[in-house]
């Protein structure tokens, strides 16, 4: 063996053996359409679950219909115990531009929505007597403390501004003219009952 063929022989022994071919799962490829995928599905499920957590108008709506109907109905029930004739004729008032937003409020989502009463959304529904009853519960037991009237003008004014909140949440969701005046003329009036109702509470 001359020394060229040695060379060789010691070159061929010592040459790291070629790395296998990469398969199709292994490549960048694959690795990047995989990122995508994940990508897309993460999106997908991202915009599902802001779609399921944003309410419709008319569910706000109606919504907004069971609060008034259950505050309306403790201010019938509590108002003849409130000693304060001020706070009685504000209560009274209070009464008053509610029932008459709720009547235009249910003419809207007849017409709009072909609501019917009784055909709201169970959640909805029983989010709305849990809330009734917390406050019939919380007047009752200020009512046999002989503590009404403070209670009173204070939980009027938490309604009022829950409500208020309401409003605008709808105004600000929907593009509908004939909804925005129905919303527009009792939010100011209850903007003033509101501060009625608070200075009671604070002059208190």
């Amino acid at each position: 063996m001359n020394q060229q063929e040695y060379l060789s022989q010691i070159s061929n022994n010592v040459r790291p053996p070629k790395a296998p071919k990469p398969s199709f799962f292994s490549s960048a490829i694959f690795k990047y359409g995989l990122i995508v995928v994940a990508a897309i599905i993460g999106i997908a499920i991202f915009g599902a679950v802001i779609s399921g957590n944003k309410k419709s108008v008319k569910d706000m709506a109606v919504a907004l219909k069971l609060h008034t109907d259950g505050t309306t109905a403790e201010i019938k029930n509590f108002q003849p115990y409130i000693k304060n004739s001020s706070l009685r004729a504000n209560a009274a008032s209070l009464n008053t531009v509610l029932s008459n937003f709720d009547t235009s409020l249910v003419d809207y989502i007849t017409t709009k929505y072909s609501y019917k009463k009784g055909s709201e959304a169970k959640k909805a529904k029983t989010k709305a007597e849990k809330a009734q009853q917390t406050l019939h519960d919380e007047l009752f037991e200020a009512k046999i403390s002989g503590l009404l009237d403070d209670i009173f003008a204070h939980k009027m004014a938490y309604e009022i501004s829950l409500i208020q909140a309401e409003m605008v949440a709808i105004d600000k969701a929907s593009s509908d003219n004939n909804l925005k005046e129905i919303l527009g003329s009792p939010y100011e009036s209850l903007g003033n009952l509101y501060d009625l109702f608070n200075n009671y509470s604070e002059a208190k």
